[in-house]
């Protein structure tokens, strides 16, 4: 599931799927 919101904070691979995912 990608969330844009959280993307933006996973920036930098660190965090949730959102950021691979994208």
């Amino acid at each position: 599931f990608y969330n844009p919101l959280q993307q933006d904070s996973d920036r930098d691979g660190v965090g949730d799927d959102c950021q691979v995912r994208f």
